[in-house]
């Protein structure tokens, strides 16, 4: 009856201890980091504006895309009331940015970005009344 009772008890402990360390036992490695999860991100500001004198461009619709070293990133926006446009977990490198607003010439050029928290200002062209 004691041996029955060690060895019921013997089973209770192995089967307690399987069940409450669960990753202790997983072949899988630890996740090591993606390099897009590596790369450091900021946020990025955008001034519009468009005229001589330049006026702030309200609701202009912002696009700032990269797709540098497999990284894919895109997000798109609008300025506010100030012209600003902002841009939260950016990465460093080669992004495209692209404006589109009412009355003005489209934008669109390629940045290089290797500080944190940049503000880039454009200005558009605005249409010639006919």
């Amino acid at each position: 009856m004691l041996k029955q009772n060690s060895r019921t008890f013997m089973l209770i402990v192995i089967a307690l201890f399987l069940c409450s360390a669960p990753g202790a036992f997983s072949q899988s490695p630890t996740p090591t980091p993606t390099p897009r999860e590596a790369r450091k991100t900021f946020t990025l500001q955008i001034e519009v504006t468009a005229g001589d004198p330049p006026d702030k461009i309200d609701r202009a619709a912002v696009r700032v895309r990269s797709e540098e070293d497999g990284a894919r990133f895109s997000r798109e926006t609008k300025t506010n009331k100030q012209g600003v446009a902002s841009v939260s977990q950016v990465p460093r490198g080669k992004l495209v940015i692209q404006v589109v607003a009412k009355r003005c010439d489209t934008f669109g050029d390629e940045y290089t970005l290797t500080e944190d928290n940049q503000t880039i200002k454009i200005t558009l062209k605005k249409w010639r009344a006919p």
